[in-house]
């Protein structure tokens, strides 16, 4: 399995193996018959970071951080129907800051963080982070960077890294972080391996990131790739592409964003989704079923002409998601969605 590099990569692989520890081939098939027949920031460490960087260029008043939680459910299904499903396999959150500069430009602090529930999916243990900061001036974007770490497939060198972690480390974890910036001349970005503890998990998320930060402060990280790139067609990032989509007061919406120097466009279309915000409703995560809407989305790789479908359900005039739904395979779907009041 390929290294992960961006959210969608992580997301995909997160799904994939979560499906794999919780069911084998041989039972999934078992299932298809029967189914075919009746069936913000933490604490910086030191160091001239890309986030730091902006952070000190920019230096904006902040307003209180809102965050909400969300569970992570696995559904397998079969010609469009659930065959087979599993609550709780993962937690999720998502933070939004917002602030202002003195010459009153805006910017924007976005947190994404996931992770498996190894309890509940048969000792798999996976986590991804990533965390953003966008300077703009009302819709145009001037500069941004961004911060990262997810869990990776062992490279070559992972027995000799696991090593270093000492006796206790048969259980360690594989892990790629990344970090970037952009202006709307050129971007830049520096990707790392490393090797944590296994006994790391989405509950010592915010332990994850000092420690992560604090090591590359101090380059003890493997360097394994540095790119830069010039003729940007947006320094967007791509939780931010997300978050204006969703704020949007146009029913369409083609975005494009930048990952590691990679151009991708954001493709979007909202609308009402009446049987699921009933749902919410009945959750009370919602007063009114007439306030939620549905964005049915996908990333496209401008490079590679790959596509991934998402969705997003929110409550009109709030940034923060109800429910997200991703696919990494057609008959796999990995949904989260907030937890109840």
């Amino acid at each position: 399995m390929r290294t992960p590099r961006n959210c969608n990569d992580f997301l995909k692989q997160f799904g994939s193996e979560v499906f794999r520890s919780l069911i084998t081939r041989r039972s999934l098939f078992s299932l298809l018959p029967s189914f075919c027949l009746g069936a913000f920031f933490p604490a910086l460490a030191p160091g001239a970071s890309p986030l730091d960087r902006i952070a000190a260029n920019w230096p904006a008043q902040f307003t209180g951080p809102r965050t909400r939680r969300y569970r992570a459910d696995v559904i397998v299904t079969f010609l469009g129907i659930p065959v087979f499903s599993r609550a709780s396999v993962g937690s999720a959150n998502i933070t939004v800051e917002e602030g202002t500069t003195q010459d009153n430009a805006q910017t924007v602090a976005l947190r994404f963080a996931a992770g498996s529930v190894p309890e509940r999916t048969k000792g798999l243990n996976r986590l991804g982070y990533i965390q953003e900061l966008v300077v703009c001036r009302n819709t145009d974007v001037l500069e941004s960077a961004y911060f990262g770490f997810m869990t990776s497939s062992p490279e070559s060198n992972y027995d000799e890294d696991r090593k270093a972690l000492g006796p206790d480390a048969k259980d360690a974890v594989a892990y790629t972080a990344v970090q970037g910036s952009a202006v709307r001349s050129k971007c830049s970005y520096e990707l790392y391996q490393m090797v944590l503890p296994g006994t790391w998990t989405f509950a010592h998320c915010d332990e994850v990131v000092r420690h992560v930060r604090a090591s590359l402060s101090r380059k003890e990280l493997k360097l394994t790739r540095a790119e830069t790139s010039a003729d940007l067609q947006s320094p967007r990032t791509f939780l931010y592409a997300v978050r204006e989509a969703i704020q949007s007061g146009s029913k369409r919406i083609q975005t494009p964003f930048l990952y590691n120097g990679k151009p991708f466009k954001l493709d979007v279309e909202k609308g009402p989704d009446p049987k699921t915000a009933q749902h919410f409703v009945s959750k009370k995560l919602v007063a009114s079923a007439s306030s939620v809407l549905r964005l049915n989305g996908s990333i496209q790789n401008l490079q590679s002409g790959d596509k991934t479908p998402f969705r997003v359900w929110f409550e009109k005039d709030s940034d923060l998601p109800l429910r997200f739904e991703y696919r990494p395979r057609g008959y796999l779907n990995l949904a989260f969605e907030q937890y109840e009041s």
